[in-house]
């Protein structure tokens, strides 16, 4: 009947409809071997997708994530941070910042076509034009974006919320 069900929502973030399964595509460690969001993930992560070179904008992006984390404080270790790159380019110069500036960013691969056919449907931003920092949930679903024209406190604001309604994992 729909009574009783609330019809609007206190998250700052698009949400992604439905969910997608990260599952649903081949994600690869930069080594080129399979990887599982719970081999990599934490609890919670942070996920900006790139293609080609990592430039400003995605650098800003790097940056962004990593405020964010560090600013969600004790529960900072819940959350994990992903750069999914398209491409295997290979850039030294990009390997040697993230290394400095984003030691705990984890570098994945994955096809284009795929990964578009994942987040970009009908209706959803282009994940690579618009680059929208996506939350994954804890069983490896994206579930919600944020894009350049959310600011930073709407995430921070919407991960403190998710960390403190959501179970902690286990050792």
């Amino acid at each position: 009947t729909g009574f009783g069900v609330p019809k609007s929502t206190i998250n700052k973030g698009e949400l992604v409809q439905p969910p997608r399964q990260l599952a649903d595509i081949r994600v690869r460690t930069v080594a080129g071997e399979e990887w599982g969001y719970e081999q990599g993930a934490r609890d919670w992560s942070l996920l900006v997708v790139n293609s080609g070179a990592c430039a400003e904008r995605c650098r800003e992006r790097l940056y962004l994530t990593r405020q964010i984390r560090i600013a969600l404080g004790r529960d900072a270790d819940r959350v994990s941070r992903l750069l999914i790159q398209l491409d295997a380019a290979d850039d030294a110069d990009f390997a040697a910042f993230v290394k400095e500036q984003h030691p705990d960013l984890e570098l994945l691969r994955a096809d284009a076509g795929e990964l578009r056919g994942l987040l970009g449907q009908i209706g959803d931003p282009d994940p690579v034009a618009e680059q929208p920092i996506y939350i994954v949930d804890q069983r490896g679903f994206v579930m919600m974006r944020y894009l350049a024209r959310h600011a930073g406190h709407d995430t921070i604001a919407d991960m403190r919320f998710l960390l403190k309604y959501s179970n902690e994992k286990s050792p």
